[in-house]
């Protein structure tokens, strides 16, 4: 195998899931998935993810998996092993423990040495990057309000299907850290979950936001941020655009591979204008970042690209408690409750 190519392993636990991260971690050909479980048609192939670290850890070293993916509702302890055991690792929310056992998995990564990313691609779409940038560069000024819409499928209820992404997509373009949330949701007897979830946010500053939920509306995730000085607001079935408001009322356009794309945004843009890019694309820029930081690791030299910024498990873990938070202010009464 060529050295410059990545050996990837995927834990899966969700099929539909599996299927996406198969094509965005191969699709630039800067890695190749030789192990996993609930990943047919590779190499080694392994009925659970206990076997696959042991199963890995006796393959010699030019063999073993550099980084492994863990796809859905995985076993929290599968992230534990593996750092444990040296491997890079990208994981979804759902596979990311909370509370006492995330903040030792955070120390374990730092002992390590290792790269833990948090898979939030609604994060890595390159119109998101662009309004990233825009908002450092003070394009906006003040922020004052961030509103995310959120919907899908799940099992697991709002809240912890939904409410990662959305959280994790109002912090990393606002740049702002949230402080308490206030929730309300609606219970389904049936499932014994929530349908849908409306959560208050309060930031470190004056910002203020909102973020709702539902299970029970069209797939995809919207997003809104005002500032003093003008606004902007990008969803995901229209995600070649970002729309802004001027701060004297005119609106502006930006598009995809377009001009003043900027550098985080042209970063993040694979295809030429007319071809659009989706959520696969959107999850390949995090394991592209993901791949160049180890490589630069092995290099011992700075990350180039999008290897300078993805989701972290400091990301994943903030988005955690911001789901333990509302679900513990919508049981109280909707209450405030402390981030």
């Amino acid at each position: 195998m060529n050295p410059g190519i990545v050996r990837v392993g995927m834990v899966c636990a969700a099929r539909e899931a599996a299927q996406l991260h198969r094509a965005a971690a191969v699709l630039d050909g800067e890695a190749r998935i030789v192990a996993g479980v609930g990943v047919p048609g590779v190499e080694r192939v392994y009925a659970s993810w206990r076997e696959f670290l042991d199963g890995e850890a006796a393959q010699p070293p030019e063999q073993r998996v550099d980084v492994v993916a863990l796809v859905g509702a995985v076993d929290s302890s599968a992230a534990r092993g593996a750092v444990s055991a040296g491997m890079h690792v990208l994981a979804d929310p759902a596979a990311i423990p909370g509370g006492d056992a995330g903040e030792e998995l955070l120390r374990g990564v730092k002992n390590a040495g290792t790269v833990f990313a948090c898979a939030l691609p609604c994060t890595a779409y390159p119109m998101v990057r662009r309004a990233m940038e825009l908002v450092r560069e003070g394009k906006f000024g003040v922020i004052r309000r961030v509103v995310v819409e959120c919907g899908g499928p799940g099992a697991a209820g709002a809240l912890r299907d939904l409410g990662p992404h959305a959280e994790g997509l109002a912090s990393a373009v606002s740049g702002l850290k949230l402080r308490a949330v206030c929730a309300d949701w609606t219970m389904n007897p049936a499932r014994r979950v929530e349908d849908d979830a409306s959560v208050l946010l309060r930031f470190d500053s004056a910002a203020r936001g909102v973020i709702l939920l539902s299970q029970n509306s069209e797939a995809g995730i919207r997003l809104r941020v005002q500032g003093v000085d003008g606004s902007f607001w990008w969803e995901s079935v229209d995600a070649e655009r970002l729309w802004m408001r001027e701060r004297d009322g005119s609106l502006r356009v930006l598009t995809r591979a377009g001009v003043n794309m900027g550098t985080m945004g042209a970063d993040a843009t694979r295809f030429p204008p007319g071809v659009s890019e989706g959520g696969a694309e959107a999850l390949a820029n995090l394991y592209r970042g993901v791949f160049e930081a180890i490589r630069a690791k092995r290099e011992g030299r700075a990350r180039k690209g999008l290897g300078r910024e993805f989701p972290t498990l400091q990301d994943g873990l903030r988005a955690l408690q911001f789901v333990e938070a509302a679900a513990i202010s919508a049981r109280s009464g909707s209450v405030w409750v402390d981030v």
